[in-house]
């Protein structure tokens, strides 16, 4: 861990509890934190929001095991994760555990072979526009 990430020499012991404990409270046992921190140890430098913002993201598009076996992709922010999602589903491909790794190709990558910038799928496919027409969505169900 020390030797992919030595920034964690940084970090307090108290702080290290702190976010296994954190990683902990989202659900996963001490196993499970321990395979996704041995997988990322980056995750002991993102805060906690960020890192639940992804987990929730990648679980309401069914793909949330992928945490477990390939955490290094809790390091795409959010915003391009759905901005490549929506980009796949508008063509009807439909991303699940089988091929989500679509999500995560690389920058140039994604661009030659699709045509489309970073900055453009950002800009047409906006995560917070999405987020906060669910929120109107549930106040709306809630009454």
């Amino acid at each position: 861990m020390t030797i992919k990430h030595p920034p964690i020499y940084t970090i307090s012991i108290d702080a290290l509890k702190q976010k296994l404990n954190d990683l902990k409270d989202l659900g996963y046992s001490n196993e499970e934190v321990i395979i996704m921190t041995i997988g990322l140890p980056q995750l002991f430098g993102l805060s906690i929001e960020k890192i639940k913002e992804r987990i929730e993201f990648y679980n309401s598009i069914n793909i949330g095991e992928i945490v477990l076996f390939d955490s290094k992709q809790l390091m795409q922010s959010v915003e391009l994760s759905y901005a490549r999602y929506c980009f796949y589903t508008s063509f009807g491909v439909t991303i699940d555990i089988n091929n989500y790794r679509l999500l995560f190709i690389n920058e140039k990558q994604f661009e030659r072979r699709y045509g489309v910038t970073k900055e453009q799928l950002l800009l047409k496919y906006q995560y917070k526009n999405n987020l906060e027409n669910q929120k109107i969505k549930k106040k709306v169900m809630l009454g």
